[in-house]
């Protein structure tokens, strides 16, 4: 899952949780004091986001949940996926993230080599989802890196908009 990382507590993934890596790079948006380090740990994405108050969304747990939350455990929710693990490319901060952290993060999880951050290894993904999404068309970079992404045998999952409409970048 890219997105705003992992509430990694959450009694629901805790035994899901592989590995992971925040890749947000300015320590503002991050809301952790640092840049990009190892601890993916969801710190929120709300706060004052162009002159409006935001909650935070805690969407990468809730994606992630989804997709793979425990199961028969009398708590929460079932997930979709009760063999999967949990691999967490922390993107998204204080009102969003960029498009260079979030396509670097996603090309780590799909084995791609990003510098100075640790290889993903044996941990690659055949499943990556980006529930999110921008304006238009995927941007040159975009299409390149979920290409690159196809080609490694991942395949990827994106969001096609809650808004009705034209369907959004990347999906």
């Amino acid at each position: 899952v890219v997105d705003t990382g992992l509430v990694r507590s959450h009694e629901d993934l805790t035994e899901k949780d592989l590995t992971g890596y925040d890749f947000i790079t300015e320590s503002d948006q991050a809301k952790d004091g640092d840049g990009r380090d190892p601890d993916y740990q969801d710190e929120g994405d709300g706060g004052n986001c162009w002159g409006t108050q935001m909650e935070d969304s805690w969407h990468g747990t809730h994606v992630a949940g989804t997709a793979l939350a425990s199961t028969n455990n009398n708590l929460g929710m079932a997930g979709m996926n009760w063999n999967a693990k949990l691999v967490t490319g922390r993107a998204m901060g204080l009102c969003g993230g960029t498009l260079t952290d979030i396509m670097e993060a996603a090309a780590w999880m799909s084995g791609g080599t990003i510098e100075n951050v640790p290889n993903i290894g044996a941990d690659k993904v055949s499943v990556l989802n980006m529930s999110l999404g921008g304006q238009g068309a995927c941007s040159w970079y975009e299409q390149q890196v979920v290409d690159w992404m196809n080609e490694q045998g991942v395949i990827v999952v994106a969001a096609s908009g809650n808004d009705g409409g034209a369907v959004s970048s990347p999906a």
